[in-house]
């Protein structure tokens, strides 16, 4: 039954219908039991080692948000990530404050606990945000970058007077992307002198 609704994305409904056929008497409130709550704890244990591996698996984190509602409640859905993992929180606001605290929850069972009295925020966990512009992602960690259409996207505003400066604005967004491509196809063919190139250049 887990296996069907978590892996296969089977509906409850279609669940109870697939019980009923095979003569397994059990209502809709009892498989939706089983799902949710019997084996909450499990999960809540589960999603915590999978956020703490995470944070270690890199020295850098991508954040994100949007929009969602909950129970006909509008709320904000957190995402954060990197090629190893995601994680989603749901929060009533997505000010600075609730960004700081969202991996407060880790706390029982980070080492980063055993250090009393101080309140952890997004910085404890993660030393490099890879982020878009908003707000509440500024300051939040030692380190903030934007992704590449973002950083761009101070450039593409500018609107220099003089032609002559409005050429030195298009050149330097060319190469730009022209350095974000080679980092594609050193991602796609790592070599050390390679690397070294693109560091220095």
């Amino acid at each position: 039954m887990l296996r069907q609704y978590f892996e296969l994305r089977t509906p409850q409904e279609k669940i109870l219908l697939m019980l009923a056929s095979e003569g397994i008497v059990i209502s809709a409130g009892e498989i939706s039991d089983i799902i949710i709550n019997k084996h909450l704890k499990l999960f809540e244990q589960e999603r915590k080692e999978v956020v703490k591996a995470g944070l270690a698996s890199s020295s850098y984190q991508n954040i994100d948000e949007t929009g969602g509602r909950e129970n006909g409640v509008n709320q904000y859905v957190t995402l954060i990530c990197n090629r190893h993992y995601s994680i989603f929180y749901t929060n009533r606001r997505k000010d600075a404050e609730t960004v700081a605290k969202l991996l407060a929850d880790l706390q029982a069972t980070s080492q980063i606990a055993a250090i009393p009295g101080e309140l952890k925020t997004l910085a404890h966990y993660i030393d490099i945000l890879l982020a878009d512009d908003a707000k509440q992602f500024h300051d939040q960690t030692r380190i903030r970058a934007l992704c590449w259409i973002h950083e761009d996207r101070h450039y593409k505003k500018l609107k220099p007077y003089f032609i002559k400066y409005q050429l030195l604005v298009a050149k330097f967004r060319e190469q730009l992307w022209d350095y974000y491509a080679q980092l594609k196809a050193y991602k796609l063919q790592p070599s050390e002198q390679e690397k070294v190139r693109l560091s220095e250049a």
